[in-house]
């Protein structure tokens, strides 16, 4: 049976410059115990995962520094890029320069769902190098969250991303190395020639990646929900808003009911809220702003 994609995962780099430097060390270090043995070769792609760290860190402190001078409060930004790891089969084993020109298709994908005013350009944005895995090659990209403007790219987390992100290495794969993920079948190499208890040793390996991606999956639909979740809660409060300015008290008992019958936020939910809570903060005038119903 042929697969619907190429993998792709994508994951939050939490915990500051401190969890983005480590992660960056943890790509470049083959004598890591999840590379050793495993992975043949690093090959560097494109950045340079210190640069990176060091321009989010700056980018990171100047935006507080900025809301803090206008009396503004809000969490400080924690989560300083987003992580995108693309694995093929073991079979396909892309050069230096196609893993470039992979990277290449992926960041313009990426590029086509921000504003503008959010390049992915400059060495603070971008670091990615390609791990040759005996049976997994992956190339790791790394896209810096906050803008050289300091605005934080909040779409690089959601699911129009990353499935732009699937259709750009699909067709990056069947240019690049001719191989179509619609028409690919995995190989099970050797089966024939194995003992009993090899053959179900390697359908329990297959099993357990199936569950691992299976996990993954939940992972992403786990976000797009929280996601979901947390635009309904802003609408809910935007009509309960309306209403009050408009001293409708129909519609102001119905938000009310609205919001009551929503759950209390999962820790998830409140740390999207928190950014774009800090986001909305930092763009607030610092005289207030007329209402449309004065």
């Amino acid at each position: 049976m042929a697969i619907k994609n190429w993998t792709v995962r994508t994951k939050s780099v939490t915990g500051g410059s401190g969890g983005v430097a480590a992660y960056g060390r943890y790509l470049e270090d083959a004598n890591h115990r999840n590379h050793r043995g495993r992975t043949e070769a690093i090959t560097p792609v494109a950045g340079d995962w210190r640069r990176m760290t060091a321009e989010q860190a700056l980018r990171a402190s100047q935006r507080t520094a900025k809301a803090q001078a206008r009396g503004r409060g809000g969490r400080p930004v924690e989560t300083l890029a987003q992580s995108f790891v693309v694995s093929l089969p073991a079979e396909l084993r892309p050069t230096p320069k196609q893993w470039l020109a992979i990277t290449r298709d992926v960041v313009r994908a990426i590029q086509s769902k921000l504003p503008g005013d959010q390049a992915i350009s400059g060495p603070g944005d971008l670091f990615v190098n390609a791990h040759e895995n005996v049976k997994n090659p992956h190339l790791n990209i790394v896209i810096g969250k906050l803008a050289a403007t300091g605005e934080i790219r909040k779409k690089v987390t959601q699911k129009a991303v990353l499935s732009a992100v699937k259709n750009a290495v699909n067709a990056a794969v069947v240019r690049e190395l001719g191989v179509d993920h619609s028409e690919y079948v995995p190989r099970r190499s050797g089966l024939r020639n194995m003992e009993k208890w090899q053959y179900e040793q390697e359908l329990a390996k297959e099993a357990i990646q199936r569950a691992h991606e299976a996990e993954l999956q939940a992972q992403d639909n786990v976000q797009e929900l929280a996601e979901e979740a947390v635009d309904m809660r802003g609408r809910v409060s935007l009509m309960l808003d309306v209403a009050q300015a408009l001293d409708d008290e129909p519609a102001i008992q119905a938000a009310l009911a609205a919001a009551q019958r929503m759950p209390p936020p999962s820790d998830l939910e409140r740390e999207i809220m928190a950014e774009n809570g800090y986001e909305r903060s930092r763009d607030e005038p610092d005289y207030p702003a007329p209402s449309p119903f004065d």
